[in-house]
Parts: structure tokens; C-alpha cells; sequence
């Protein structure tokens, strides 16, 4: 172990770092925290690449001796918690020195990993940034030890405005006026159709597609056919179709779904297995909206993927103008931006349906609808309908349609309750 230790410290050493592009999200703020810092996400979200270019400015006030990075996913090292212990003894006989800063890529494949990383925090003066791109480096599953420890930062695929950037596009005035408008609606289309992964986005339209399945292929082997040993491959991959073509669900329609396609296969399997991809960040479930808890629990629950691109990939003949390619985009926009809200989707009787609800105790509660398009008398009715019924419910006078292009105000009454709707475009509503 003391030898593969120092292998990699030496290619440490001698490598070159990558250009990196700056993100919404920056590690420079958590730097003087005195807590474990963990950046949890989907596989190539980009976590790497945050690590780089904060070491990038490390390195202007320190050498690569006070600055150690290890990519646990590296094949020659053994997932077995003697390589955690060996780590710092091996780089302090290398170097003569303990590190200032240790970066851990992917740490959580180590037996006991969370332990050794509280035993470090306490005995050394060392700060430590780790990455997870599965669930445990979630807020719930983060073992006891580092309770209290650690900060967590989800990172997502890329928003919009970074998507631009990558794109080197100059970012609009922060008024949104005097914008060539038919020009960032062309990069919102393509940003809608083939998502916002870094390397998707940077790569040429040929290879985009190609880069999109090796990512799921890679989802689907390596997180989570290897990681919990599931034997009904079968099984797992008619889930994923069924799941991403659909938008919404139940364990038992999902269940008598496989079951149809001549599944044999325990309904317990397949909640395990729709878990299991909950766990990977693949995957977001949203609860419609209830006073009571078990209404929550057990009613249909909608989908949303971490990625349109994957969205695309399952669903070839997907039209843009269907919405389904805005509204996934619009759920982790709202993630993005209202992070300490709970966000639900709400339906009343007669099946009229908001996207999101947004509850924050600060800010208090707001309803979101998304439309591709309003140009139709009977969809722009039904969207107004359900945000004011919605709005009578909740006690809200204003609710917003994001659409695809369309924009401006109205205020309407149903059932003696009057709102306001914002009608919202969706590249202003990404990048206010």
C-alpha cells in the first residue's frame, strides 16, 4: 500500500492541471470553516473540476507538498480501510511533511471511510475536501461520526447562465434588456435538448449523444448493477425505460408494468431497485402537496432526471414543444435557486395540476406552472385555472407560468378568488 501510495504521490507531483471553468458554485468561501467539506452529486456534474480549480489558486501560496489530491476510483488502489490508514504516514515519509489540504475524490468506496475522516479531523491540522456521487453523502445517510463535522454542497449540471458561459457567450445586462433575444432562444433550445453536463456541453453536436449513453451505461454497471450486486439486470434496465418514459408513478403501476412484460419479481425488489437509483443522483421523486403525511406517501409521486440530455436518450422522438424538456429543467433550476425550500406539485380533484409548489419558512410559499407554450385558448385556460384554484387553497394571490418564450401579466378570478399570473420566458427565467 506504502508503494502505490507513493506512486500516485509522485504523478501528483509532476501533473499539470486541466483549465477549468468557473462555476456558480465557488470552494473559496469554505476554506476557514473548521468542518469536513463534501461535494455530493451525479457522476461528471463536475466535482473534480471544482477541486482543480481551487488548488489551481492553493497552489499560488503553496507547493503540491501541502496540497495532496486522490481519485479513489483509481484502480490500484484496494477498497479496503489499511489504505486509509497507511495514507498520511506514507505522505509524510515522502514528503517530510504532513499536507495543508487533502482532496478525496469518491472516498466513500473505502470501508470506514467516515471514521478515518473524523479521526484526521480531530488529531490533525489538515482541511479536508471530499466528493460523493452517491447517497452516502446525503443529509441522511451521512454516518453518525461526522454529524456536526461536515458542510455539504450539492453540485448540479451546469445552469443555464453557466451553460452559457461555457459557450463563451457573453452574459446578458442584469436588466435582460437590449439582448439579442432570438440568439440566447437558440441556445436555450439546445440547452434544453441536450442538458447541461460539462462535457456534453463542450463537445462537438456528433458526440454529444455518444457521451449522453456512456454516462447512463456507466450508471447503470458500475453504480449500481456492481455497487449492490443485483443479479436481475433484466429487471433493473426495463425500470429505467418504463420510469423515463413517464411522469409520474407509483411502486405498484411500476410493479404490474414489469409484471406485464413477463418480470418475475417481488414488488419489495423493485421499490429496492427505484431506491438504488434515488441513490446515484440520477433520479429526483417530487410529493404532491398534503396536509397529511400519509396522502403524500402514498399517492403518485412525479419524476425528474438530473439531466435532459438522458431525458432525450430514453425518449428519441420527444418533442421540445411537449414541455417535458422545460420542466425538468425548471425543477432543478428551483433547486438551484430556493435551496432550503420544499418543493411539491399539487393537484386538486378534477386532476387539474401546479408543477411546484415551493414552501420556505422564510420566504413563505409560491406556486410555479410550466407551459411550453400558451398560444392555445384552452392550455393558457387550464394553467390559469389550476394556479388560481391552487392559489384558493394555499391562500396565494400570485402564481408564475414559465413558458418557453412568452411573457407578460394578467389577473384573473375563479371561484371568487382573484390572482396575478407572471407569465415568465424561460431563458429570462433562468438567468434572473
Amino acid at each position: 500500500m506504502k508503494e502505490i501510495i507513493k506512486t500516485i504521490l509522485l504523478e501528483w507531483q509532476n501533473r499539470e492541471l486541466p483549465e477549468t471553468k468557473e462555476r456558480d458554485t465557488i470552494l473559496d468561501n469554505y476554506l476557514n470553516t473548521g468542518h469536513i467539506i463534501i461535494v455530493k452529486g451525479f457522476r461528471r456534474v463536475g466535482k473534480t473540476f471544482l477541486f482543480y480549480r481551487l488548488i489551481k489558486k492553493l497552489l499560488k501560496d503553496h507547493s503540491k507538498k501541502e496540497i495532496i489530491y486522490f481519485n479513489f476510483e483509481d484502480e490500484r488502489i484496494p477498497l479496503k480501510t489499511g489504505f486509509l490508514t497507511a495514507l498520511l504516514p506514507a505522505i509524510k515519509e515522502f514528503h517530510g511533511q504532513s499536507p495543508l489540504y487533502l482532496f478525496l475524490d469518491e472516498i466513500q468506496a473505502i470501508p470506514d471511510w467516515s471514521r478515518w475522516l473524523r479521526r484526521i479531523l480531530d488529531t490533525e491540522n489538515i482541511k479536508i475536501f471530499i466528493t460523493g456521487s452517491s447517497s452516502k453523502m446525503s443529509e441522511r445517510e451521512i454516518p453518525t461520526e461526522l454529524r456536526g463535522r461536515y458542510l455539504g454542497i450539492e453540485l448540479l449540471p451546469l445552469s443555464f447562465a453557466e451553460f452559457l458561459d461555457f459557450k463563451n457567450i457573453p452574459a446578458p445586462p442584469g436588466d435582460l434588456k437590449n439582448i439579442d433575444k432570438d440568439a440566447y432562444l437558440n441556445y436555450l433550445r439546445e440547452y434544453l435538448e441536450d442538458g447541461g453536463m460539462p462535457a456534453v456541453v463542450l463537445a462537438e453536436k456528433g458526440l454529444k449523444k455518444e457521451i449522453i449513453l456512456n454516462y447512463f451505461n456507466t450508471l447503470i454497471r458500475r453504480d449500481i448493477i456492481e455497487k449492490f450486486k443485483i443479479r436481475n439486470e433484466e429487471v433493473l434496465k426495463d425500470l429505467l425505460k418504463l420510469l423515463m418514459n413517464a411522469t409520474h408513478f407509483t411502486g405498484t403501476r411500476i410493479f404490474n408494468n414489469l409484471k406485464s412484460l413477463g418480470h418475475i419479481v417481488g414488488k419489495s425488489t423493485v421499490l429496492k431497485y427505484i431506491s438504488y437509483i434515488n441513490d446515484s443522483f440520477f433520479m429526483d421523486e417530487l410529493l404532491e402537496f398534503s396536509p397529511k403525511v400519509k396522502n403524500q406517501l402514498q399517492r403518485e409521486r412525479k419524476i425528474y432526471f438530473i439531466d435532459n440530455g438522458f431525458i432525450g436518450l430514453a425518449n428519441s422522438r420527444l418533442n421540445l414543444k411537449e414541455g417535458r424538456f422545460l420542466e425538468n429543467s425548471v425543477y432543478y433550476h428551483l433547486r438551484r435557486r430556493y435551496k432550503n425550500a420544499d418543493i411539491y406539485y399539487m393537484r386538486a380533484e378534477k386532476a387539474e395540476e401546479v408543477d411546484f409548489v415551493l414552501i420556505d419558512d422564510v420566504q413563505g410559499k409560491k406556486m410555479i406552472q410550466v407551459s411550453y407554450s400558451l398560444d392555445l385558448a384552452s392550455t393558457r385556460e387550464r394553467e390559469i385555472r389550476a394556479l388560481a384554484l391552487m392559489g384558493k387553497k394555499l391562500g396565494l394571490n400570485e402564481g408564475d407560468i414559465v413558458t418557453f418564450d412568452s411573457e407578460g401579466q394578467e389577473e384573473t378570478t375563479w371561484e371568487e378568488h382573484s390572482i396575478k399570473i407572471n407569465i415568465i420566458p424561460a431563458w429570462k427565467f433562468f438567468l434572473q
